[in-house]
């Protein structure tokens, strides 16, 4: 592959991010040029301009067929960050599609580095597994508030806060009031199912922030 400018990126290992003692490195800070990021039988390619990733992508496909792999051409998309108009990129013949947004392992990201689009995704799951539960648990009389409160971390958190490391989760609190079978209005003004399903996430240990600590540090490698 010919060599030329990459993406610069700035790590850290001075014992704030990762254990040092458990992964023998040494506290030191350096340079790395990011051409591609690799995950199982997936990967992603940057560069600076569009004729740059086009050389990325052909040494890429070059490579691919050396080892006698195939690229899914479909599945394969372009995203722009700070252009005026989407790269032309091409494998072959084929062009491929240049997006805004792009979901990968539930995960959505948008070419303008907004998180309303995942947000407004993440939320509208949970809203929906909310409905889907309506009858069988929050409206069901012969349930106990420990199981509706069990159900809603186990449905309704897990899917709002999936891979998700710091949020304001002022969706929490109407979910909540519909696990308690209460208005939202009344319980946001009264407080009492927000504060009864709070008392039995902390004697339980299991409040939203713990969550979203835990989320954090695993994506940190300490946890």
């Amino acid at each position: 592959m010919m060599a030329h400018p990459q993406i610069p990126s700035h790590t850290r290992s001075d014992g704030n991010l990762f254990n040092l003692v458990r992964l023998r490195a040494k506290t030191k800070v350096r340079e790395v040029l990011i051409r591609e990021m690799l995950f199982a039988d997936d990967a992603a390619l940057t560069e600076h301009t569009e004729e740059a990733l086009q050389r990325l992508v052909n040494s890429f496909t070059q490579a691919c067929e050396e080892f006698g792999l195939t690229i899914s051409l479909k599945k394969t998309d372009i995203m722009g960050q700070d252009v005026s108009s989407t790269p032309s990129i091409s494998i072959g013949d084929y062009t491929l599609e240049g997006v805004t947004n792009f979901t990968y392992l539930g995960s959505t990201i948008s070419s303008n580095l907004s998180l309303n689009v995942e947000l407004n995704t993440r939320i509208g799951k949970a809203a929906t597994t909310m409905a889907r539960l309506a009858s069988r648990v929050w409206d069901n009389s012969l349930l106990t508030t420990n199981t509706k409160m069990k159900v809603y971390w186990a449905c309704v958190l897990n899917t709002l806060l999936y891979d998700s490391e710091a949020w304001t989760l002022y969706f929490r609190q109407e979910c909540v009031g519909l696990a308690m079978s209460a208005a939202w209005g009344w319980a946001n003004s009264q407080g009492h199912a927000v504060r009864g399903a709070r008392h039995w996430l902390e004697t339980s240990r299991k409040t939203c922030p713990s969550l979203q600590g835990c989320l954090q540090t695993r994506s940190e490698g300490r946890c």
